[in-house]
């Protein structure tokens, strides 16, 4: 895949500080994943402002529609406690069906970016389990027009 040019490509090795232990984090987070449907684990890690950090993994439903993005359960953590001011966002995905689906990282989809940008902008890195590098961008240039009331 082409990686689109306002993305960062940096190696896992050569993340800062902030960002490796918001990558392992995630890691961390995606163990907990309930992926019955899709087999595709995803953790995420969401930093605040103030240095807290709040962890999430998708949660798969048979009927779909209450299905939970790592993202948003790792949001809602944060804003349930008070928290509203995000400064970075970590993606780690693994394929518990090893069809190949961890070679490259995976980046939040619609939804997740609409919920997350309405919150605040913040810097997203994203990672996957058999892949070498993390991606690197601003949220706001995943999702450069995003609906507004």
């Amino acid at each position: 895949m082409d990686v689109p040019p306002f993305v960062r490509r940096v190696p896992l090795d050569l993340l800062e500080n902030e960002a490796r232990i918001l990558y392992k984090a995630a890691m961390s987070a995606s163990q907990n994943a309930l992926v019955k449907i899709s087999g595709l684990a995803v953790g995420a890690a969401l930093s605040t402002q103030e240095g807290k950090v709040f962890m999430g993994c998708n949660v798969e439903s048979d009927a779909f529609s209450p299905t939970s993005c790592a993202e948003v359960v790792a949001c809602d953590k944060a804003i349930s406690e008070g928290y509203m001011n995000f400064s970075s966002l970590a993606l780690f995905s693994h394929d518990r069906e090893e069809k190949g689906r961890d070679s490259q990282p995976i980046s939040p989809c619609g939804r997740c970016r609409q919920k997350l940008l309405e919150v605040s902008d913040m810097e997203v890195i994203m990672t996957a389990r058999n892949c070498s590098e993390a991606w690197v961008c601003l949220l706001s240039t995943l999702l450069p027009l995003p609906f507004r009331l």
